[in-house]
């Protein structure tokens, strides 16, 4: 099921998106992080966001004019997301002018919806996220009318998969890829109902 989720976008060609004429700007879409100000910006994203950033990175680092937007916003922390994801950005060498915050979204949706708010409808956006989270990811930015490009990263399935005895024996490995799938699928589920 992981591997069926994962597989529906291609990791991102840098050659054809080299090719648009118009600058496209990346999304990283948020995943957690906590912060500490003793810590230094990478350190304070977890490792999922931190995937994720580094994916954007090496697209930005192949586009002219590109610029890499935070998302997401905070609960419980001093500052959001966005600025945690803009500032793990700076420490990874995006200048400034190239980072962008998209704050305020708890959710995928939400996240689309600023992107629309700050670009307009019909604009092309590249989202780096989670290749298992891929296809609810550009479905609810398609919803939104955004031309989203796929940037799967983290993927789950590294390897072609050779079933063995002790696959079969519960372990938590096992129960977090079930949590993962679950998750995904009843997102895209509730998605389809919003989008109703």
């Amino acid at each position: 099921m992981i591997r069926q989720l994962e597989s529906a976008y291609p990791v991102c060609d840098l050659g054809q998106l080299s090719l648009s004429k118009e600058p496209i700007p990346i999304i990283v879409l948020g995943a957690g992080y906590g912060y500490n100000e003793e810590l230094p910006p990478l350190n304070r994203l977890n490792i999922t966001t931190l995937g994720r950033l580094a994916e954007a990175v090496r697209i930005y680092k192949a586009l002219p004019d590109a610029r890499v937007a935070g998302s997401a916003g905070q609960i419980t922390q001093p500052i959001s997301q966005a600025q945690a994801i803009a500032e793990g950005a700076l420490a990874l060498g995006v200048p400034p002018s190239d980072t962008l915050q998209l704050r305020g979204a708890l959710n995928t949706w939400e996240e689309a919806g600023k992107f629309v708010a700050r670009f307009g409808k019909g604009s092309k956006v590249v989202i780096a996220t989670d290749a298992i989270h891929m296809p609810r990811a550009m479905m609810l930015f398609e919803a939104r009318g955004l031309q989203p490009i796929a940037a799967p990263t983290n993927h789950h399935i590294k390897t072609e998969i050779r079933l063995r005895l002790l696959d079969f024996l519960p372990s938590t490995a096992s129960l977090r890829k079930t949590e993962l799938v679950m998750h995904e699928y009843l997102g895209m589920l509730w998605a389809k109902w919003v989008l109703l």
